[in-house]
């Protein structure tokens, strides 16, 4: 009887077996599509946010409370006498630009500006990049600074202390810029005038950073470029606040981190880089300096460690040779989370409908 069993055990395998490759040769009518299945677990967005700590309370001989000590700078006309223009540029040759303000702190109450450090100006236009079509910020004034290191003299964009003051009344003033602007300046174009305000109490300062756009031709602002906003950075520097504190707003930074601007100690990591603004064809193996604009500083610093790992160690040296080595810095997730940094600006979607080499190849 055993051997029965396996019989019919042996053949039952061999019809289904049969039954199966018939089945792969000839395929019968599909049956209807099953209802899709539960969405899938969404990708881990890592956030990183420091608390700012709020402002210790100022000593009692101070005389001062923390909403009294920080400085804030208004461009409102609402603030500024009647008839008075924020921005102008006063018809000379060279042109001179005068912006007028109102100090206040936090109470709304004026401010004496005698009472803080000495404010810094700047001054920046807005031209269309011709080999890519892009936007970029250009800067009027420049410095120029001599590397102890290679010997290399470049140009900086800078800002300006040494101007003239008006008081207009009502804590309102007007500054007149030392540094000129050329004859032949656009006068459609975008500009945008950049002040730095700081006022320090002991160990702590209270720091404000306002800019204003403008067309010397009194027509409407058309053309701009923001491509990341200050509150982007904050998710994860917070506060964000460099060059000794007083620089904390990105329209601010992008005013003198411009194509313009290279670090002479250092030389650019990729060699023969053809997005350095100094990059010559005719002498491609010539030493560059190392470009400080914004797009490609900011993506070469958040790439520090993977540029590391290719064997690209990227520092710069910044004021009186303080070197700063990135080379250990990683972004906190994919690299290709572009909308991590780049969201909520005019031109935020650059990155996928107006990618530059500049910016996206930096590190490459």
């Amino acid at each position: 009887m055993a051997w029965r069993k396996r019989f019919w055990l042996t053949l039952l395998l061999v019809i289904t077996i049969g039954t199966s490759v018939i089945g792969c040769v000839d395929e019968g009518p599909r049956g209807p599509a099953g209802s899709s299945g539960n969405p899938g677990q969404a990708a881990e967005v890592i956030t990183i946010t420091t608390s700012t700590p709020p402002a210790a309370p100022l000593p009692a001989d101070v005389g001062l409370t923390t909403r009294q000590a920080q400085p804030r700078i208004s461009f409102d006309r609402a603030d500024l006498p009647s008839g008075t223009q924020p921005v102008e540029i006063i018809s000379a040759s060279p042109g001179r630009v005068r912006v007028a303000f109102k100090l206040t702190d936090d109470n709304g109450d004026p401010v004496d500006r005698t009472k803080l450090d000495p404010l810094r100006f700047t001054i920046s236009h807005l031209v269309v990049d011709s080999q890519t079509g892009l936007t970029q910020w250009l800067n009027y004034i420049f410095r120029t600074q001599r590397s102890p290191i290679t010997g290399l003299e470049v140009t900086q964009p800078n800002d300006e202390t040494n101007g003239t003051y008006e008081n207009l009344g009502g804590w309102v003033y007007r500054y007149t810029f030392q540094n000129t602007i050329p004859d032949n300046f656009d006068r459609t174009q975008t500009h945008r005038v950049g002040i730095q305000a700081r006022r320090r109490v002991g160990d702590q300062q209270f720091v404000n950073n306002e800019t204003i756009d403008f067309r010397p031709d009194g027509g409407a602002v058309v053309a701009t470029r923001e491509v990341v906003k200050t509150e982007n950075c904050q998710q994860c520097h917070d506060p964000f606040a460099f060059h000794g504190g007083i620089r904390r707003e990105v329209k601010l930074c992008v005013q003198c981190h411009t194509p313009q601007n290279t670090d002479p100690d250092t030389s650019d990591p990729i060699p023969n880089n053809p997005a350095n603004p100094r990059f010559d064809p005719n002498n491609p193996s010539r030493p560059l300096p190392n470009p400080v604009d914004f797009k490609v500083m900011i993506h070469r610093i958040h790439e520090g460690r993977t540029l590391n790992a290719a064997g690209i160690r990227y520092q710069v040296i910044g004021f009186n040779q303080t070197p700063f080595d990135f080379s250990e810095i990683e972004f906190p997730q994919d690299i290709r989370n572009c909308t991590k940094c780049h969201s909520g600006t005019t031109e935020a979607d650059n990155f996928k409908i107006s990618p530059s080499r500049a910016a996206c190849g930096s590190s490459l």
